[in-house]
């Protein structure tokens, strides 16, 4: 039977093991991580109480030195803090300068290929073409002829109904024919007929 020690007088029973089993590498990255998480939240505690004064500036110097935190991470962690929204009407001047990059960003140039001469002249062919176009407005109103294909191999005997049936649909296709597609003058009704659009 195993028997528990006694516990000392106004101190609480042990019922877990006081140490963990971790390795030496995972306690130093559990202890990284707590390291980062505060000195993010104190930054975002000190954006949030307002102007960034020579009193935070000594302090956050002081824990980037006893949390060891490097410099890249310490304006990286400023720039979470600006670019927070809850936080982004406190003290935006002072806290957008301590947040500079070290180095400047490049500016990108405008990338050169091959095809870049090529490109260029094709460009200014398209535009001197669209300017000799007319404005959209301009080019609305068409005329709409109506042709008609039928292509059907089977024989049907004439009757008496089946005129009447067909200037019926020729009449109804002729009222209310569909807009012309923008990259030909034919359009190709769902019926089979073909309508063709004058320019």
């Amino acid at each position: 039977m195993i028997q528990q020690e006694k516990p000392l007088a106004g101190s609480m029973p042990v019922l877990w093991p006081t140490l963990l089993d971790l390795s030496r590498d995972e306690c130093k990255r559990i202890l990284r991580k707590l390291e980062l998480e505060a000195y993010a939240g104190v930054i975002s505690a000190l954006r949030a109480q307002g102007d960034l004064n020579k009193d935070k500036k000594d302090l956050l110097g002081e824990l980037t030195r006893v949390l060891s935190i490097s410099t890249e991470r310490h304006r990286a962690e400023v720039r979470r803090a600006v670019n927070d929204e809850r936080l982004t009407t406190i003290a935006h001047h002072e806290w957008a300068i301590e947040g500079r990059r070290l180095v400047p960003l490049m500016p990108r140039l405008v990338p050169q290929t091959a095809f870049s001469v090529m490109a260029n002249a094709v460009a200014n062919a398209t535009a001197q073409q669209n300017a000799s176009l007319p404005l959209p407005a301009d080019t609305a109103n068409k005329e709409v002829v109506v042709c008609y294909s039928y292509t059907s191999t089977t024989c049907t005997p004439p009757s008496a109904s089946a005129p009447s049936s067909s200037s019926v649909s020729i009449s109804s296709a002729a009222k209310s024919p569909r807009p012309a597609s923008p990259a030909s003058n034919v359009v190709v009704l769902p019926s089979g007929s073909t309508v063709y659009v004058k320019s």
